[in-house]
């Protein structure tokens, strides 16, 4: 998936080597896609940890489906890892698409308040869906 991200911002860039401008409409929109699903992935990583917690406040109550819980506690951690992973990821495909713009086309405080502007719109619209 994030593969054809970059690969889609790549054909963003490229198609717009005639006037070397990028859409920034469009990458805002790419942008807040991913960082919605990277809000999304958060709040379901807070609500495990909200689970795992109760599970283990359970476990030291001495319950007697102690072994049960343990299980559970274990494909819960697998889970988290695994939720972890790919909010890392997300974040590290953020933080390099707003290094690259910042670095080769937000270059003055015109255009980078353009894109904020498109960007806060895009966030706010995928809230919505």
């Amino acid at each position: 998936m994030c593969r054809r991200f970059c690969i889609y911002i790549l054909l963003i860039f490229i198609s717009s080597c005639d006037n070397h401008e990028p859409n920034f409409r469009a990458l805002a929109a790419e942008i807040a896609i991913i960082e919605c699903r990277a809000e999304k992935l958060k709040d379901h990583r807070f609500a495990l940890a909200d689970k795992m917690r109760f599970k283990q406040d359970t476990i030291l109550e001495k319950s007697k489906d102690t072994m049960e819980l343990l299980n559970q506690l274990v494909e819960m951690e697998k889970e988290k890892q695994v939720l972890l992973t790919q909010s890392l990821q997300l974040a590290d495909t953020i933080k390099q698409k707003m290094e690259f713009l910042m670095t080769n086309y937000l270059t003055d405080k015109k255009r980078e308040n353009e894109f904020n502007q498109f960007l806060m719109e895009e966030i706010k619209k995928n809230k919505g869906h």
